[in-house]
């Protein structure tokens, strides 16, 4: 029953927004301050003799067991608050792990991408420079026809002159 209610005191302050590092170390910070502020009444109160002959009477053990029984609750509270801030600290590296993860994955993919585009990269610098090898040879080819025709033309020319 008590880790029952332990998970849903948990589970309210986990959906409450009050898990944050900051303020889970305030809020343990006021309850061991309020934890010793309570021992200093308890060990006043075991101090208390309010017998007849300095004796300890019925209501001074009772004043004292109820100090201890507050403690013991502020014990409790204090138990949660350290339990909250080690789930959170357990989430965050959860957190941590499964965005790592991710980052990993992403960054193999990106990876494997850019293999893919180097290689058809490669592929077409390839073909560029085929197709650049064959401008230049359809250029030679243009230049000595052009020559041809200019050469065959002055002949013609020339024997039209004659």
């Amino acid at each position: 029953m008590r880790n029952i209610l332990l998970y849903i005191f948990l589970l309210l302050s986990l959906t409450s927004g009050a898990n944050k590092p900051d303020s889970t170390r305030a809020e343990l910070m006021h309850l061991l301050k309020d934890r010793a502020e309570l021992f200093q009444t308890y060990s006043q109160s075991l101090q208390k003799h309010s017998g007849i002959f300095g004796g300890r009477t019925k209501n001074d053990m009772r004043y004292s067991q109820d100090q201890l029984h507050s403690i013991i609750e502020l014990d409790n509270k204090i138990m949660g608050s350290l339990n909250r801030a080690l789930d959170y600290r357990n989430f965050e590296k959860l957190n941590y792990t499964y965005d790592s993860k991710a980052a990993d994955d992403k960054n193999k993919t990106l990876q494997q991408n850019n293999e893919t585009l180097l290689a058809r990269n490669t592929i077409l610098e390839k073909e560029n420079d085929k197709i650049a090898g064959e401008i230049a040879r359809y250029r030679f080819y243009f230049v000595i026809l052009l020559l041809l025709i200019v050469g065959l033309t002055v002949m013609l020319v020339r024997c039209k002159l004659r």
